[in-house]
């Protein structure tokens, strides 16, 4: 299920384009503190999204059926430039990079993948703590169905003599 999930927010975030149709993200992959390691890694054109998927608590509704409301981070790796300051000749392109939340919030906000999961934005956050990059990471929730095991039969009975 949690394949199924991340395809879906992907392929939702892939569908964002520019204003000349080209699409804004660049690079998709899964979230493994995955910034700690870019300078190692294959270069990668950015800004680069990563999926995080948070942990998950579910609910039995019965007849093996179970809901939950998940969460996942969307990390948003962008290059950091430096000339951000008001004096700066660049100040307005070196800041484009405040914009991809509002972005991709306008697009994901509401949005029903997957047999009608919906996606709502909970948190915002800004990591400046690297030396060349800047990640941005967004929290969204979406309430999930797990039908998989409907149809198991329950070998749990026991017959006594």
């Amino acid at each position: 299920m949690r394949k199924q999930i991340y395809l879906s927010i992907k392929n939702a975030i892939k569908e964002i384009q520019d204003s000349d149709g080209q699409p804004i993200f660049k690079h998709f992959d899964l979230w493994n503190n995955s910034i700690a390691f870019m300078e190692k890694e294959t270069p990668m054109a950015l800004p680069a999204i990563f999926i995080e998927f948070l942990p998950v608590t579910w609910q039995t509704l019965g007849l093996n059926l179970q809901q939950a409301t998940m969460q996942f981070r969307v990390h948003i790796i962008t290059r950091w430039y430096s000339q951000t300051h008001d004096s700066s000749p660049d100040e307005d392109s070196q800041l484009d990079y405040l914009d991809y939340p509002d972005i991709l919030f306008k697009n994901l906000q509401g949005k029903s993948v997957m047999n009608g999961i919906m996606f709502d934005r909970l948190t915002s956050q800004t990591d400046h703590n690297h030396a060349t990059l800047v990640n941005t990471i967004e929290t969204y929730s979406a309430q999930i169905r797990d039908k998989q095991a409907i149809n198991k039969p329950n070998n749990a009975f026991v017959t006594i003599q």
